[in-house]
């Protein structure tokens, strides 16, 4: 397997029961346990190295075989937050496919939460633009900024013009 920012190797057939709940035509594929193993041991090294930070993963909504290798890994870390990690198709159909597959792994694990980002949307676009695989071509930028002015129309009214949806393991 590979993906626009780093090669994988290829794994082995998938689990049966995974992929009866996820899509994946190609190029995507199930991750091998080593290398679940890997960032497994990686992530840890990370949070041992930030004690008192709070780990934010994807929550996996996409089927970007990197997002769902790092989600479980998370999850093997007692991760409780994620963000929506939507792709930002061109058409809302394939984003709605996701949406589904997403309710269909996790069913009610997650507890989806929308916080109001109009304040810090200008830094998350400079944020995504400075990470190649995001918003290039530019043509593609207006993408993460229609998603989140659709996502706040889910605001209570007045509260907010861009939004995101975060999900959690608990209630708070």
């Amino acid at each position: 397997m590979t993906c626009d920012h780093h090669p994988h190797p290829r794994p082995g057939p998938p689990r049966p029961a995974r992929r009866a709940a996820v899509d994946f035509d190609p190029p995507y594929r199930l991750y091998s346990q080593d290398l679940l193993e890997q960032v497994t041991g990686e992530l840890r090294d990370i949070v041992g190295a930030h004690p008192g930070a709070d780990l934010l993963a994807p929550a996996a909504v996409t089927r970007h075989p990197d997002h769902l290798l790092v989600h479980d890994a998370a999850v093997r870390l007692g991760c409780r937050w994620f963000w929506e990690d939507l792709a930002f198709w061109s058409t809302y159909a394939l984003a709605g496919c996701d949406r589904y597959l997403f309710r269909a792994r996790n069913g009610p694990r997650l507890t989806s939460e929308l916080v109001d980002i109009t304040e810090v949307l200008l830094d998350k676009v400079t944020i995504l633009r400075m990470h190649g695989s995001q918003m290039h071509p530019a043509r593609k930028m207006y993408r993460p900024i229609r998603h989140a002015w659709t996502t706040a129309a889910e605001l209570p009214a007045g509260t907010g013009t861009y939004a995101e949806r975060f999900y959690r393991t608990e209630s708070l």
